[in-house]
């Protein structure tokens, strides 16, 4: 995963399908986890009062997400007859 500062008070981690953005509110840093492609939301992470417990927190997030997505192909994947899962490459 990529840790950058894309702008004052906003910080992005890029992982594969998914990056979390990072921003600095009064309430303390807001970490979000959007869709790479279209950037759209896809879950809230909550708000953390220091940047390295927001960063940890995306971390954790990104690398579970990563997961289930793993996970959620290969159980489509039980469901799909097998002529049509060969074709697929599952």
């Amino acid at each position: 995963m990529r840790f950058q500062k894309w702008m004052r008070g906003y910080y992005r981690l890029s992982a594969d399908t998914q990056f979390a953005g990072i921003r600095r509110d009064r309430d303390g840093w807001h970490v979000e986890i959007r869709d790479s492609a279209t950037g759209t939301l896809q879950r809230y992470a909550g708000i953390w009062p220091t940047l390295r417990e927001a960063r940890d927190e995306a971390e954790h997030v990104l690398s579970t997400a990563e997961a289930e997505t793993f996970f959620d192909r290969r159980f489509e994947a039980r469901l799909i007859p097998w002529p049509e899962r060969q074709a697929r490459g599952y």
